[in-house]
């Protein structure tokens, strides 16, 4: 489904590391790993719950009040990924990259806010597609940008880890 894809791609590195500075590389890396398998789970649980509680709706109107609750988590969840991130002093090797990474996110909330302000004026159709609007398709590519940086410089150092980034 559109909206799994999406969330992994934009949550795939959202929760980074608490705060913390002055960290090397390999400990950036190795917050990063730790913290991200656990938001996986987090994004995972997030979209399950969405897609099984909507085809249980008894109703479009009940499907949408799902639809909405579950932007206003996601938006939730992109605000503690957004503030945990902006938390980390990254080490320069990674910096452009991680900060482009906050931006996509900032971005993607942006972008869920906006829904949510609109949510009432929006079809069930248009709901639907949010995923494949344009806005989402680019900061998804933004996202996958910064994923391919970060797992560059992570195998210029030698670092075992599997960003998961989308080609």
């Amino acid at each position: 489904m559109k909206v799994a894809r999406v969330l992994a791609a934009v949550l795939a590195l959202a929760i980074a590391a608490p705060a913390c500075g002055g960290i090397t590389v390999e400990e950036y890396f190795a917050e990063l790993q730790r913290f991200r398998v656990d938001f996986k789970a987090r994004g995972d649980e997030l979209t399950a719950t969405m897609q099984s509680d909507v085809q249980a709706a008894t109703s479009e109107d009940a499907a949408i009040e799902l639809l909405r609750a579950f932007f206003q988590d996601l938006s939730t969840v992109l605000g503690d990924a957004i503030d945990d991130l902006s938390s980390l002093d990254p080490p320069s090797e990674v910096k452009d990259a991680h900060d482009q990474y906050v931006a996509t996110l900032e971005k993607t909330q942006d972008e869920i806010d906006g829904i949510l302000e609109d949510f009432d004026q929006l079809t069930p159709e248009e709901i639907g597609n949010v995923f494949a609007s344009p806005e989402f398709t680019d900061i998804q590519s933004q996202a996958q940008e910064a994923c391919r940086s970060l797992q560059a410089v992570a195998d210029d150092n030698a670092i075992e880890i599997d960003l998961e980034c989308e080609d």
